[in-house]
């Protein structure tokens, strides 16, 4: 009985290994478990960032202004200092006046018929070439009168921003304008100074007398055609004169037979 009795006393000490066994291994599958959180978390932050930024990535230049900004100086909206948004605050840069569209000439704001906009130190004057006919030269779309684009401003955060996006600033120059319409051609001769020869038999070319450019006359020779026709035609013309000659010959001696025998005849 004793010996039961211990027996059975001892199985409750058996248990907490077996618990602890059971933590270890629910503790290695919750750490095997947070580098998947961790990467989920990420991935959660990306979409909330992109989303907020419209997936935009601010360029290099706005990152350096926004590290040497003060703090609660910047604009968010138009990504630059507050204290230097004309956007924000007109005053800084007032707006010129605005005249609209202009419909003689088919631009907003047209500095020919309001050459104040030109910003020219000179007089304002019309190129020297004929604009009409260069536009006319192809089919153009015209301009929305609608259209308030240029409304816009272009700021930048400092100097250093403009130039890192190479922004740069030049004079207006007038130049020439050229407008080259490119499409296959095919170059010919005057069809009323040339003349188109053909030989009446064919055959092959045995010498040429004349090349493109030389200058001829009538009755030139410009070729020797080789042609068979010809060869078969001149053949018998040859035995047409040798027949000719041979009966001729003979109608020569049967006159003088004839003559002969006419004269014993009659004697």
């Amino acid at each position: 009985m004793s010996t039961t009795l211990d027996h059975h006393a001892s199985l409750p000490a058996e248990a907490p290994p077996v618990q602890a066994k059971q933590g270890r291994r629910l503790a290695a599958q919750l750490l095997r478990g947070v580098p998947n959180l961790l990467v989920f978390a990420l991935l959660a932050g990306v979409f909330y960032v992109g989303h907020r930024t419209h997936w935009q990535l601010p360029r290099v230049s706005q990152w350096f202004a926004t590290a040497t900004a003060a703090p609660d100086d910047w604009c968010l909206e138009h990504l630059v200092p507050d204290s230097r948004c004309v956007e924000c605050k007109p005053d800084l840069l007032p707006r010129a006046a605005e005249f609209g569209f202009c419909a003689a000439h088919g631009v907003t704001e047209c500095v020919l018929c309001h050459p104040e906009l030109a910003q020219s130190a000179g007089d304002l004057r019309m190129p020297q070439y004929d604009t009409a006919g260069a536009l006319a030269l192809v089919a153009r779309p015209e301009n929305n009168s609608r259209n308030t684009l240029h409304k816009g401003r272009v700021q930048f955060a400092s100097a250093e921003s403009a130039d890192k996006a190479g922004i740069d600033v030049d004079v207006v120059q007038e130049r020439p304008m050229s407008e080259v319409v490119v499409a296959n051609g095919e170059i010919r001769f005057d069809p009323t100074r040339v003349a188109h020869l053909s030989s009446r038999a064919g055959g092959t070319v045995a010498v040429v007398f004349k090349q493109v450019g030389d200058a001829v006359q009538a009755g030139d020779v410009l070729a020797v055609v080789d042609a068979v026709e010809i060869s078969q035609a001149k053949s018998r013309l040859l035995q047409a004169m040798v027949q000719r000659d041979a009966r001729r010959l003979s109608l020569q001696r049967l006159q003088a037979a004839g003559d002969g025998v006419a004269a014993v005849a009659v004697a």
